[in-house]
Order: structure tokens, then sequence, then C-alpha cells
């Protein structure tokens, strides 16, 4: 009962950013915020195996993919900050401000990966996971990389319509989360 109030009073921030897109099946902001909270299930349930002192081969492949994460969404934000001109002149109301890029990035990460930020989700998401894997919380993590997914091809599509012929471009030359391979 307790792992349930504190997921939901830590649900409420995510909900707070996420409530322009809630309900706009058709945005990508409602499936990243099934991944977020998909993510604190996991994070809420596991917490007591977060941090441990046995070593073992999975909890180095835990460390290796919650070290990736931080390192990926650091680098595209960094990236998206420096390269993408923000205006607020893109008039999407479920864009986070450093969302509303007005320049396509294909620079830094972003030119081996569509999505460097759904890359560090998933590696999150995994990471988390692997602490203590149970039936129940893999079962979650599938559901939650699902949701990823298709946030990652519903922002696609909406690159594609802000941006056009060059977003596709850049499409057929970069990967959608994992350099060189997917």
């Amino acid at each position: 009962m307790i792992k349930i109030l504190v997921f939901l009073m830590l649900s409420l921030p995510l909900v707070y950013l996420s409530w322009r897109s809630l309900f706009s099946l058709d945005k990508h902001g409602l499936y990243r915020f099934v991944t977020w909270e998909s993510i604190l299930w996991i994070v809420v349930q596991n917490y007591q195996y977060l941090l441990v002192e046995q070593f073992n081969a999975r909890l180095l492949v835990s460390s290796l993919l919650l070290v990736t994460s931080a390192l990926l969404v650091i680098w595209a934000s960094v990236v998206m900050r420096r390269e993408g001109r923000v205006s607020q002149q893109r008039e999407d109301e479920t864009l986070f401000g450093f969302e509303k890029t007005t320049a396509l990035v294909t620079v830094g990460i972003f030119h081996y990966i569509r999505h460097p930020m759904y890359s560090s989700l998933l590696c999150l998401l995994w990471g988390v996971l692997l602490r203590n894997v149970e039936s129940g919380l893999l079962l979650v993590a599938l559901f939650g990389s699902v949701m990823c997914v298709v946030a990652a091809l519903i922002e696609e599509r909406e690159n594609l319509a802000y941006f056009g012929e060059t977003y596709r471009q850049y499409m057929n030359n970069s990967k959608r989360f994992i350099p060189f391979l997917v």
C-alpha cells in the first residue's frame, strides 16, 4: 500500500509536466508519459535493490545501462540546446519548450541516432529492471518499451510534418535508437 501511495505522489509531477498531451492520442507526449510511469513503477517496486553491493553480471549490465542513460540524456540536451534554435513560434502546445526547435539537429549524438532521449529512457527502464527482475515488472518494462517506441514513431511523424523532406533524408542517414543498428 505504501508503494502505491509513493508511486501516486511521485506521479503528480509527471502528470503536471505532461497534462497538455495526456488526452492527445496523436501526439508523442502521451506515450512518453506512459514510459515515464512504467519507469517510475519499476523504481518504486525495486527501490531497495537500486544500491546493492554484491557484484554480478546482471548488476554490471544494469549499471552500464544506467550510466549510458545518463550520458545520452546529457549529451542530447547539450546538443539540442546549442543547435536546435528553440522558438515559441512553433505552435504546438503539447511540446515542451526545449522541443520547440526550428532547426533540425543532426550533429553530435543526433548524427548517429534520431532519438537519444528515448534511447536514454529505454536504458533507464531496463537498467532499473535488471536490479531485480520479476515477471510482473518484466511485463511493465515490455509495455513501457513499446510505448517508448510508439512515442518515437509518432514524434517522427510530427517531425516529418514540420521539417518535411529534410527530416526524411535525415531518417535515411541515421538510426532510431542504437547507432549503426536500430
